[in-house]
């Protein structure tokens, strides 16, 4: 319910050494830096750097990174295209950290997806049927107020849980869903939904 960006491991992390005795994570698209120095990792964001101790975080803001060096990687990473920053790498990530919309970062050595909303969810009612869906995010995220359970639309393939937060989200097969989802009008926004219900009876 507030900005954050999620990264992706294969797996454990895997280091190989670069330049100026620093080393870089290979298995992620992300681009993390460790200094065996320091005992950080350091993460490309934006503009800036986010440093942990551990790779699964907590991250901060860097302040006293090793900027020349950890700035030269990143410049022959985003040329190679081999990592990218996450985030805008031109949004300056001093002005998000002083405007209070510097971004949470979970890091994943699964398969996952970040599911975010601008704000607290905001439901919207889908006529004809005990659903509603959340209007305030780029996901689809539905509510059924039959059941009380949310559901989540994710490559084809549908999740539900009773929450939002913390949510431990279980695989539900097309077919298993609510009947309403087969009712969800063709003029709503989530006309598609309807279709994906169908589509995936696995």
């Amino acid at each position: 319910m507030t900005p954050a960006v999620l990264a992706l491991i294969d797996d454990q992390p895997v280091l190989a050494p670069t330049a100026d005795n620093l080393q870089k994570v290979v298995n992620t698209r992300a681009l993390i830096i460790f200094d065996p120095k320091k005992g950080k990792y350091y993460l490309a964001l934006m503009d800036g750097w986010m440093e942990a101790s551990v790779v699964q975080g907590p991250w901060t803001v860097a302040k006293h990174e090793p900027t020349k060096d950890l700035n030269k990687i990143k410049q022959g990473a985003v040329e190679t295209n081999s990592n990218q920053p996450l985030g805008n790498p031109t949004q300056s990530m001093k002005n998000a950290e002083e405007d209070g919309i510097l971004p949470s970062v979970y890091i994943s050595t699964r398969p996952a997806e970040l599911l975010v909303t601008n704000g607290q969810p905001q439901l919207t009612a889908i006529l004809g049927t005990s659903l509603q869906y959340v209007s305030n995010t780029g996901s689809d995220i539905f509510f059924d107020s039959a059941n009380q359970s949310y559901y989540v639309l994710i490559g084809g393939r549908w999740f539900q849980s009773g929450t939002l937060e913390n949510a431990q989200w279980s695989y539900v097969p097309g077919s298993s869903l609510p009947p309403d989802f087969a009712k969800i009008p063709a003029y709503s926004p989530k006309a598609d939904a309807g279709g994906e219900r169908s589509c995936y009876r696995q």
